[in-house]
Parts: structure tokens; sequence; C-alpha cells
């Protein structure tokens, strides 16, 4: 979760100054992957529910109690104003001056991953906390992704009757990715005592939406853009996340074909693709956009593939391979960034006036950075809704500036 410093929040003009503060992640490998893209002062937290004191023993506390009882410990446990920061190595106020706050907390709970056990999940005390360290900081606006099962009614009860809330179902097609599945639910939260209104949201976001669609719509083909060198550089980096080529020398890495990367159990899940792509019938995809996710077992009926929406599967935080069929290779780590709208490749960068963004780093393996890939928000709807929200949400105090 991130929380940035808006200068001032007002749509005519929309000015707004955003400063990264601080974020709260407790996996230490994905803490490193946002060291490389985060400010060098921003303060690092761990886990949220350190905001009532021992990660374990608020779980402990937690887990036998109904839905009501959590709630009640959750507005009525005394919240800590500091925690520990991974930055500085040393206590840091979790109240840096941030208005805007932007928060993906877990979702399996909500998730068939994670078998929708909802509030009685183990990761649903993170919504909590989240809803009360925006109580403790008294962020203006809090904008919250997470998947389209998570009921408003359960995140309204975790922050409370101080914020109010709106929620919208989000697809990367609203922001012109059609070529990718992530659907998901996204939250405008916002102080009552602190904001006002000053436009629609809904209409807003429609009428943006609308400038951003894409005719012909975006086809997967085009998410294999990477040149010959950055496909054997990601084939090599990848070779180390595999057992089976553990014993490969260092020299014979740099020139390994992307069909090696498949063990046996993955080529025979290729095989079985293919063979229910030809034996089947009504397929949203054509052959030349046909991907295929071996961590999955097609032959026992367990398919994620294009064929089945016509867009590339959800990228999960365990994904396995994901294989273009026609061109046989992976899809490459820096085009599945890219296909979450991060600007990893020269072009785009340069049409959205940014450096490149990078990929690869030391000290984080193939697999890692897959993983930090699943937890991400996809980059153009996040941008697009929190834009939006900010226009649409003024600070009270800022009144005499819009005059």
């Amino acid at each position: 979760m991130v929380e940035a410093a808006a200068h001032r929040v007002q749509p005519q003009p929309l000015s707004l100054w955003l400063q990264p503060r601080t974020t709260c992640e407790v996996d230490p490998a994905m803490r490193l992957c946002s060291n490389f893209h985060m400010p060098a002062d921003l303060c690092q937290f761990g886990n949220i529910l350190e905001i009532w004191g021992d990660p374990d023993a608020v779980q402990a506390s937690l887990a036998d109690l109904t839905y009501e009882e959590r709630l009640c410990c959750a507005h009525g446990w005394p919240l800590r104003s500091t925690g520990f920061c991974y930055t500085h190595q040393r206590q840091c106020a979790y109240n840096a001056g941030c208005h805007v706050r932007v928060q993906g907390p877990p979702c399996p709970d909500y998730s068939a991953a994670g078998l929708r056990r909802g509030a009685s999940g183990p990761t649903f005390p993170t919504m909590l906390a989240a809803g009360a360290k925006s109580r403790l900081t008294r962020s203006a606006l809090v904008v919250l992704e997470n998947v389209c099962g998570l009921p408003e009614e359960v995140v309204a009860d975790a922050f409370g009757p101080d914020y109010t809330l709106s929620s919208f179902a989000q697809s990367p097609s609203d922001v012109g990715f059609d070529c990718v599945a992530r659907p998901r639910k996204f939250f405008a939260i916002t102080d009552v005592a602190a904001t006002e209104t000053l436009y629609d949201l809904r209409t807003l976001l429609e009428e943006v939406q609308s400038k951003l669609k894409r005719e012909p719509p975006l086809s997967l083909r085009t998410l294999l853009c990477a040149s010959p060198d950055e496909v054997r550089e990601d084939v090599y980096h990848l070779s180390w996340c595999r057992s089976h080529l553990k014993r490969v020398p260092l020299p014979d890495r740099a020139n390994l074909q992307p069909v090696a990367l498949l063990n046996g159990q993955e080529a025979t899940r290729l095989t079985d693709y293919v063979m229910a792509w030809r034996d089947g019938a009504g397929h949203k995809c054509q052959w030349e956009d046909l991907v295929c996710h071996l961590g999955d077992a097609p032959a026992t009926g367990w398919c994620t593939w294009s064929s089945a929406s016509g867009k590339l599967p959800t990228i999960r935080r365990s994904s396995g391979i994901y294989w273009h069929v026609s061109a046989n290779r992976q899809i490459l780590l820096k085009e599945l960034y890219g296909s979450m709208g991060f600007c990893t490749f020269a072009g785009c960068a340069a049409a959205a006036g940014v450096a490149p963004f990078r990929v690869f780093h030391p000290g984080l393996s193939h697999r890692q950075l897959a993983q930090a890939l699943g937890n991400s928000q996809h980059v153009a709807n996040i941008g697009v809704f929190t834009v939006c929200a900010l226009a649409c949400a003024g600070l009270k105090d800022d009144r005499s500036n819009r005059e």
C-alpha cells in the first residue's frame, strides 16, 4: 500500500503534486522490489497489523471472533502512532501528512484462490487494519482496490462512519488494455469532514474511459513486442528458477531456447492445451492470440487460457509460465509488466514522457519479480481511477484557492 502527499486537490485546473511518502508491505522481497522505484527517503513499514501491536498476537486475538466482535476490536483497540521503518531502521510516524492513500489489502479471502472465506478468512484483519490506519492518519481520500467479490458494506464497516465511499467495477479493457483480464473493484473513500464532492465520479469515469477505448481492440499478439536479445535475457533469468536446468553451466544459459524452460509436466500440459484447442469449438480468440498458463492442468479440466475470454488470463502471485503457442515461447516478464500498464519498452515510455520501467534488479529472482507483478494493481486502471477521484473530491480548506 502506498501513501502520497497531495499539495492541492482541485479540478479547475487540476493541480496536483503527488510524492510517495510511505509504503506498507509484509513480504521482504516485495519491499526490496519497491526500493528500486520509490524515493530513497520513503518510509517502508511491514505488517499493517502492527498498528495494534504484535501482528501474531493480533491475528490470534481475532481468530475465533464473530464478524461483529472483530469490528468492535478494530474500532476499540488503541492505535499505535509509529511503526518500525525498514528504510530508516527505527520507529517512524505512520502519519506522514498524506492527503491521499492508495490501498490494496490482500484479496484471497474474497477470491476463488482463497476459497471465498470472506470475513472468516486469515487475511481479513488486514482490511480492518487498512481502515484503522486511515482513521488514525485522517487521509482525505483513500483509493482501495480489491477483487470484485469484496462487499461494499465490509469496506464501510472497516473505515467507519467518518468516511463515505462509492465502488466501481473496473477492468483493463476500460482503459485501452482490451487483451488483459483483471477485473477488480475500486473504491473511492473520502473523509466526510475534510472533503466535499465537486463532480460526480461515475459520470467523469465514463467520460474519460470513453476516450480511452481502442478501435480495433488491442489483441494479445500485440504484447509480443520484445527483441531477440530481450527474449534471451528473459530466458536467462528464468532459467535460474527452473530446477531441471540447475546443472546447466553458466556460459550455456545465455544460449538456451525458450522451449528448454519447460519441464516434462509443462510440455505435456502444452500438448494437452493444443489438443483441447483442436478438438474444441467456440474459442474466443484466434490461434495467433492463444496463450496458455502452464501451471494449471488442462487434462483434468483446469484450463487457464485465452481461449475462454480472448484475454490474457489474470496474472496471479503464484503464476507459472504463460506460453504463447503460435510464437512457441513464454510471454516475457517485461511483456507481462507491459500488459499491466508499466512502461517497460522505450516507445511506450517515450509516449508517456517517463523513463522506461526497469524490470530486472539485482537480488531479486525472476520468480520474485513475477510475484510482485501478481501483487500489483493495473497501472492504467488505478491511475485513471485515482485522477478522476482526485478531480471529484476537493479539500474543504482549499475552497479559497478555487475561488
